[in-house]
């Protein structure tokens, strides 16, 4: 039972821009109507993506989708990938160097995926090619994703090392 409706969704009701759940409350609700109690016994597989993980790899990564682009890190996170929602086609990849265990983020047309050393890659949400448009060193490392709050963003690094590291 719920006790509120669920936030409004952030763009179209296509898009999952953070890996927590589709809205700026992290319900996960979803205003996707398509699938039912009815017709979900015949839900079959569209399509598949290798993306070089093995099962044994300690992150698994959520993907963003805007605009029908799905976005996420591959092959042990030192690649970031396009593909295209409906088919699985890979529009690109970028080798972008580092390893991940954060997941991407859209906010205003940018994405945002911190790495394991505290550098956070921004890159536009353009299906067409990559667009990098910043890298920014905010502290040691980070393990965790960006949250968004209205027009702020969040970001958990540590800073120093050893018994330092805060």
């Amino acid at each position: 039972q719920r006790d509120a409706e669920p936030a409004p969704p952030l763009g179209k009701p296509t898009d999952w821009p953070s890996p927590w759940g589709g809205d700026p409350g992290a319900s996960k609700f979803s205003t996707l109507n398509q699938i039912n109690t009815q017709n979900v016994k015949n839900l079959t597989v569209a399509w598949t993506y290798d993306t070089g993980y093995s099962t044994n790899d300690q992150y698994q990564h959520s993907p963003c989708a805007i605009d029908n682009v799905i976005y996420l890190p591959s092959g042990r996170g030192t690649n970031v990938l396009a593909l295209q929602g409906d088919t699985g086609k890979e529009l690109w990849k970028q080798r972008i160097g580092g390893s991940f265990s954060a997941s991407p983020v859209v906010c205003k047309g940018m994405i945002y995926v911190p790495n394991l050393s505290g550098e956070t890659i921004v890159f536009e949400a353009k299906g067409d090619a990559y667009h990098e448009v910043a890298r920014n060193q905010l502290g040691n490392d980070s393990y965790a994703s960006v949250a968004v709050s209205g027009n702020e963003l969040f970001m958990r690094v540590g800073v120093g090392e050893g018994n330092e590291r805060k």
